[in-house]
This record gives structure tokens, sequence and C-alpha cells, in this order.
């Protein structure tokens, strides 16, 4: 069974211009498991898990105009802060971080995004 397919949510919604994603972590969404061990690849498999979703709806990384971390761990903040600092370019998205208790212990990170649509005609 589709695990994303079974949960109460909107994965993606379209408001205006606007697409509103909700969090994602790395878990395969047949199978129901983490697929990475690590902030770092679960953080890339998150990326482009983001830049598909974002892909479908006419927009890309380029776009995105806030981004919600959710860090299981403290320590993790030094490399989270580097990573969004490669990925990201001028001018940055808003971005907020919480160190918080993420639905698998295996997980280290979760993202949102707040994104525009460049290409509001798809």
């Amino acid at each position: 069974m589709n695990q994303a397919a079974a949960l109460p949510f909107s994965e993606v919604v379209v408001h205006g211009d606007l697409l509103v994603l909700a969090g994602q972590a790395a878990v395969d969404s047949v199978r129901g498991e983490v697929t990475a061990a690590g902030l770092e690849k679960q953080f890339w498999w998150i990326l482009k898990r983001l830049e598909s979703l974002l892909g479908e709806h006419g927009s890309g990384l380029d776009s995105v105009l806030r981004v919600e971390c959710f860090l299981a761990r403290r320590e993790d903040y030094g490399e989270w802060n580097r990573l969004f600092e490669t990925t990201f370019v001028e001018p940055r998205p808003a971005r907020t971080t919480l160190i918080a208790g993420l639905v698998m212990p295996e997980l280290r990170i979760e993202l949102q995004v707040l994104a525009a649509r460049a290409d509001p005609d798809i």
C-alpha cells in the first residue's frame, strides 16, 4: 500500500501563485521506511523530492520563498546551516529551524517549503 496515499493531508496545496508543500522526510512512501542514514544523506533525498514536487507544479528550488526545518538533534544545526547555504542562492528563502521529535527515531531532518509557481500555467 502507498503510505502517502493513506495520509490525511495534501502533499501540495496550490493557492493562486503559491505552492505550500507538506513536510518531507527521507521516508520511502511505499515501504514506509527511512531511506538514508545521517543528516546530509537525508537532506539530499528530501531535496530531490522537493525538486520533483515543485517541478510537477511549475516551480523549482529557485522559487522557494520559505523553508521550515525540523531537526531531531541540536548538534546538527551547524551542518544544516552549511547545507542550506550551499543549496539556496541569494536572495535565500526566509527560514525557521526548530529542534523537534520526528515521527521515526531514525529521522534527523524534515523540511517543508512555501514556493512561488514560476509557471502558473502548469
